[in-house]
């Protein structure tokens, strides 16, 4: 029972801190302790060599104990320094950051004409790659990122987190907005309303389209551009040959090809006349983008007429830097056994005083150690940037907001955090988002989540929750077949799961599936004078209906039995909940 309490505090606390590898160096105390032992042991045998049994006469201000307050003091200031470099973090801040650089809105087309494939691997995964390359190419702005196909939609506003927004062009996919088409100029107009009033010198629009627009107000939505007086900058993605639209099924694969009303596939094609119109207009620049490369990263970079500028203050969350609260300790403790080295201790009228020397260089110390306090802290002070907002901790700050129900806020804790974890903890991250995209309905970007989640791990406890959670969302969706599937993997990785129950349920499900698939074969094939037989099977269904019925609302109690069994065994240990980690 105390194991595992102790296995899961020392798991969170480890998690405290940047740098935890370094609390590795706290393994040589145990050597630490020998040679001090040695140390003392030989010293002891030295002066007996010498002084013999008359060693307080002829060395009158020896003392043994005094080294081993100092060599308890230089343990204990060496635990301290190892606390200190491992950089301990808790606790929210918020300071005021100057920000410098431009505001830059990313208009991405994610209609279904972006899957094509005439560009490698498609139109629109080669726009989230490069994406990712420039947010790793050291660009300093504010990056926002708006999709739209006939609507749009803000994904990620104006931010520096480039972390998150990295995780939110992952998501990014072919129609996952809208269906009448696409509305280029609509877009435009859009994301132009996002901006504010104020100066339009520093902000620009970047639009990744294929550039086929179906817009009804084209005329209209033009001229509101040019009032606008916003630079837009247009990049062309695919070719002018262009390639039939697939349409593909949930694993990606290409099941068919979109045709039109006579029945003939439907091609598409890169049309750069309007995006290059729509560049002229806005005093902006045309790029046509067909592979990844530097030269688009270059693109963007080299827009000389969009001026960076100083903005305001802005109030920037990080998790709190602590590591001051172990360094004091630690110089003082080190200070006071270095000095123990230079003074001695002796009796006087049976109080314990120091030499002259060392009161004059405590003295000094003391001074110089305060003095370097007060600098430390004003540099921490003048070192907090921005790069500390993407923080290792942010994953209990995603709990937090959880928790609340606040699921928005917890995704994008959760996502500054993704570049700053591992293997299991790293799979635990994304179990914790795919729960978020659970709670907000959207079950496709929770079951890519836990695949995710897969790919990092081999603990078999993670993989049984992931394996059990995506065999939920599965039931819920009725794919009974993958939700079977899941259920067992489920079980492989943990035999004494409740996942075990579920997967008999689905087992049933299944079965009933199947035999209703060839119950509808046998009545086909059978004649009309069955009719009779057939009403009987039909009751006989009805009457497995029933029971199935029954096996749900078992199932049901059954979980509600198992929640609270949960709930009272949580109250007597800790144990890995299926909601979120940490």
């Amino acid at each position: 029972m105390w194991f595992i309490f102790i296995y899961f505090y020392f798991q969170e606390a480890w998690l405290m801190f940047e740098y935890s590898h370094l609390l590795l160096l706290l393994l040589m105390l145990p050597f630490i302790f020998i040679a001090f032992f040695v140390e003392i042991f030989l010293y002891r045998k030295r002066t007996q060599k010498i002084a013999g049994a008359n060693k307080e006469m002829i060395i009158p201000y020896f003392t043994e104990g005094q080294k081993w307050i100092r060599n308890i003091f230089y343990t204990i200031g060496f635990i301290f320094i190892v606390l200190s470099v491992a950089r301990p973090k808790w606790g929210i801040e918020e300071i005021n950051q100057k920000i410098v650089g431009r505001d830059i809105l990313v208009l991405i087309d994610v209609s279904v004409s972006m899957s094509v494939p005439d560009v490698f691997p498609t139109r629109l995964e080669l726009v989230k790659r490069t994406l990712n390359k420039m947010l790793d190419s050291g660009v300093t702005d504010r990056i926002g990122i708006m999709v739209f196909t006939s609507e749009t939609e803000l994904l990620v506003p104006l931010t520096h987190d480039y972390s998150a927004l990295s995780y939110f062009i992952d998501s990014i996919h072919p129609g996952m907005i809208g269906t009448g088409g696409t509305d280029i100029s609509k877009g435009l107009v859009d994301a132009i309303s996002f901006f504010d009033d104020s100066s339009v010198s520093d902000k620009m629009i970047l639009l990744i389209t294929d550039g086929e627009d179906l817009s009804k107000n084209k005329e209209e939505n033009i001229t509101k551009i040019k009032k606008s007086k916003i630079k837009v900058y247009t990049v062309g993605v695919g070719t002018t040959n262009g390639q039939p639209v697939p349409v593909r099924n949930e694993k990606g694969e290409i099941e068919s090809y979109l045709r039109d009303r006579s029945g003939n596939p439907v091609v598409s094609k890169l049309d750069e006349s309007f995006l290059k119109e729509l560049s002229t207009i806005s005093n902006g620049t045309y790029f046509r983008a067909s592979t990844i490369s530097d030269d688009f990263i270059t693109f963007i970079n080299t827009i000389s007429a969009i001026k960076r500028t100083s903005k305001d203050n802005q109030q920037v969350r990080q998790i709190k830097d602590q590591y001051i609260l172990f360094l004091g300790p630690a110089l003082f403790f080190l200070c006071i056994g270095f000095l123990l080295d230079l003074g001695k201790l002796y009796k006087k009228e049976k109080r314990w005083v120091l030499s002259n020397i060392f009161n004059k260089t405590i003295l000094i110390f003391s001074v110089l150690f305060v003095f370097n306090l007060q600098l430390i802290s004003q540099e921490n002070v003048k070192n907090n940037s921005l790069s500390n907002s993407i923080y290792k901790n942010g994953a209990f700050l995603g709990n937090h907001y959880f928790n609340k129900k606040d699921y928005s806020k917890a995704l994008k804790e959760y996502a500054r955090s993704i570049n700053s974890f591992k293997q299991d903890n790293l799979a635990k991250l994304h179990f914790n988002i795919a729960s978020v995209f659970e709670k907000m309905n959207d079950f496709e970007n929770a079951d890519k989540s836990y695949a995710k989640a897969i790919e990092n791990t081999k603990n078999e406890l993670i993989l049984s929750d992931i394996y059990y959670n995506r065999g939920i969302i599965n039931f819920k969706n009725k794919k009974i077949k993958e939700s079977v599937s899941y259920f067992k993997e489920s079980l492989k990785n943990n035999p004494t799961d409740e996942a075990r129950y579920n997967y008999s349920i689905a087992k049933l499900f299944l079965n009933q599936e199947n035999s209703e698939n060839k119950d509808d074969d046998k009545e086909k094939s059978e004649d009309k004078s069955d009719k009779e037989q057939s009403d009987s099977k039909s009751d006989e269904q009805k009457k497995e209906s029933e029971n199935f019925d029954q096996l749900l609302k078992a199932l049901e109690q059954k979980e509600k039995n198992d929640l609270k069994d949960v709930v009272d065994q949580n109250k007597e240990k800790s144990s890995l909940d299926r909601g979120v980690y940490w």
